[in-house]
C-alpha cells in the first residue's frame, strides 16, 4: 500500500501546481442566540472530490483524505454572510478561514436552525458559487442543550492506538465510519425530550469539517453546531486546553442554558468536563462518558459521572438528563 500511496502523493501535488482550481465555499454550522451571532467557514480552491461510497477501495478513501488535508486556501478574500435580514463581511486570513461575531440588529432570529448564505465579493479570479450553511440560535430564555465529544463518542475513531486512529482516519470514508452503538437514537431522544441544541466538539482539524457533517447525516446525527480545530490559532496539541477554551466559550455565549455534556474515556473528556463542572456546577446537568475498551477505566476517573459501555441499552439516558433539569 505504501508504494501506491507514495505516487499518488506526488501526482496529487503535480496535478494542482498545473492551474488554478476554482473557489469553494464552506459555511460552517455554527451557534448564536436570537441577538447575536457567530459565523464561521473557509474559501478553498475546490478540490472536486466525490462523495464518499460504502464500496469506495482504501486506495480511494487515501487519496480522498489526503486532498482534504491538502487544501488550498484563499487568502484576503471579500465574504458577505446573511443570516434573516443581517448582512455581515469578513476577510479571509492565511488559512482562508473567515469569522463574524455580530448583533442582530434588525429582527431577532427565531431559536432552531436559521440558514446562512455566503456570497465571494472579490474573489480574484476565483469563480465561486454562493453556500448555505446554518447557524443554530439557542433561545435567551432557560434551556438545556447537549455538547459531545466526536473521536470514539460517536463514530469509532480507534483514538486510543495511533496505528488505528491514522487507518480509520485514512483509509474509511464518511459512508464507511462506524457510529458508536445507540448514540444517534440518544441523541435524538434528548432534542425530543427538549434539548435546544447538540454541539460537537472534536480536535479534528477543519479540514474533515464536510467529512464529519457527512458522516452525521448518513448515520442520523441531530444536526448542530461542529466545533473544530483551527491549526492556525487554536492549540495544535494541548487538547485539553483547546476543549477547554471552546468550552468556557459555549457556555459564555450562552448564559441561560444549561449542558448535558457527552464524552469518552479515551481521552481527558473526565477530568475536563470535571473540571468544567466544577468552575460551574449550576451549569452542568449531567455527564455521560461512554467506556472505550482500551482505555482508562479506573473508577475514580468518573465520580459524579453516568459510564456507559455505548447506548444501545440505554437510549434514553441523556433525555432523562434533560427532562430532570428543573
Amino acid at each position: 500500500m505504501r508504494r501506491l500511496i507514495a505516487p499518488a502523493l506526488v501526482l496529487l501535488v503535480s496535478t494542482t501546481a498545473l492551474g488554478r482550481d476554482p473557489g469553494k465555499l464552506i459555511v460552517y454550522p455554527t451557534h448564536g442566540s436570537p441577538t447575536h451571532v457567530h459565523l464561521q467557514g473557509r474559501f478553498l480552491e475546490d478540490e472536486h472530490i466525490a462523495p464518499a461510497r460504502a464500496t469506495d477501495g482504501k486506495l480511494k478513501n487515501a487519496w480522498r483524505t489526503l486532498r482534504q488535508l491538502k487544501s488550498e486556501e484563499i487568502k484576503g478574500a471579500r465574504i458577505q454572510l446573511q443570516v434573516g435580514t443581517q448582512t455581515f463581511t469578513a476577510l479571509t486570513d492565511h488559512d482562508g478561514v473567515f469569522e463574524v461575531e455580530g448583533a442582530i440588529t434588525g429582527a431577532r432570529l427565531r431559536p432552531g436552525p436559521n440558514s446562512v448564505l455566503a456570497v465571494a465579493l472579490d474573489d480574484r479570479g476565483h469563480h465561486a458559487v454562493p453556500a448555505r450553511g446554518q447557524v443554530f440560535i439557542l433561545p435567551a430564555t432557560p434551556a438545556v442543550a447537549v455538547i459531545s465529544d466526536i473521536d470514539d463518542t460517536v463514530v469509532v475513531s480507534n483514538i486510543t492506538s495511533k496505528r488505528g486512529m491514522i487507518k480509520t482516519a485514512l483509509f474509511s470514508n464518511a459512508a464507511q465510519l462506524r457510529a458508536t452503538p445507540g448514540t444517534a437514537e440518544a441523541l435524538r431522544r434528548a432534542a425530543s425530550a427538549g434539548a435546544v441544541a447538540t454541539f460537537y466538539l472534536s480536535g479534528s482539524p477543519q479540514n474533515f469539517a464536510e467529512r464529519i457533517q457527512e458522516f452525521f447525516r448518513i448515520n442520523g446525527f441531530p444536526a448542530g453546531p461542529v466545533l473544530l480545530k483551527n491549526f492556525g490559532t487554536d492549540p495544535t496539541f494541548d487538547q485539553v486546553r483547546y476543549k477547554t477554551g471552546r468550552l468556557e466559550r459555549i457556555l459564555a455565549a450562552h448564559p441561560k442554558t444549561r449542558f448535558v455534556l457527552l464524552g469518552d474515556s479515551g481521552e481527558r473528556d473526565p477530568e475536563i468536563y470535571a473540571a468544567l463542572r466544577t468552575r460551574h456546577p449550576d451549569r452542568v446537568v449531567a455527564i455521560v462518558i461512554r467506556e472505550v475498551p482500551g482505555g482508562d477505566n479506573q473508577p475514580s476517573r468518573f465520580t459524579g459521572m453516568t459510564l456507559v459501555p455505548d447506548f444501545s441499552a440505554t437510549p434514553d439516558i441523556l433525555a432523562t438528563a434533560v427532562r430532570a433539569t428543573p
